[in-house]
């Protein structure tokens, strides 16, 4: 509609000038509306460039603070706008916690979750490398030392990912994150590394 709009004003607008000077006014309203066309052409190539595709995948973490230092974890990213590149990630460290069944007096194993929730911007898209940063909220929960309830841990992390396509599908992806500890007084650096599918 807007295209129709727009040509139908350059067309009132040149059959006025070529009253005055005997020109043909269809002929430069011909190449407007092939102008307009081409321009339509050329945003749409440059939008389809910009691919966005979803990935699944999983890694382990290496966190020097944590009482276990290697975590593993599996996550999944989303795009949330092709136009600008902004993707929406999920990710769920799996940590296995050893502990003493009461009961049974067994030594049994569990998996103590921490969730993360991202949302990260795409600065460079290669034909193998995608370069994003943005931010993390992350939850854990865990056992109060005291009381015996759970205590909900919350942590804000600024993080960059880096993906390798080696494969049309298979990719390596390399995260780090930066974790702030009042304990050292400065950032912990978290380097992650992963393989990633993509569909």
């Amino acid at each position: 509609m807007k295209k129709i709009i727009a040509v139908m004003l350059f067309s009132f607008l040149l059959a006025i000038g070529a009253a005055g000077q005997g020109l043909q006014p269809n002929t430069q309203v011909q190449a407007t509306t092939s102008q307009l066309d081409q321009v339509q052409q050329t945003l749409a190539a440059g939008a389809a460039k910009l691919t966005m595709p979803s990935y699944v995948g999983a890694g382990v973490s290496f966190d020097q603070t944590a009482p276990q230092r290697i975590k593993p974890f599996v996550f999944g990213a989303v795009p949330a706008s092709k136009s600008v590149g902004i993707y929406l990630t999920i990710t769920a460290d799996t940590i296995p916690v050893k502990s003493l069944d009461a009961t049974t007096k067994r030594t049994v194993y569990a998996i103590q979750p921490m969730y993360r929730a991202g949302a990260f911007k795409t600065l460079y898209t290669g034909s193998k490398i995608q370069i994003m940063a943005g931010l993390e909220e992350g939850a854990s929960f865990g056992a109060a030392p005291t009381t015996g309830g759970t205590v909900l841990t919350l942590a804000t992390s600024p993080t960059v990912n880096i993906v390798y396509q080696v494969t049309p599908h298979w990719g390596l992806v390399v995260p780090v994150r930066g974790v702030y500890s009042s304990a050292l007084g400065g950032w912990n650096i978290v380097p992650e590394f992963g393989v990633v599918w993509k569909p």
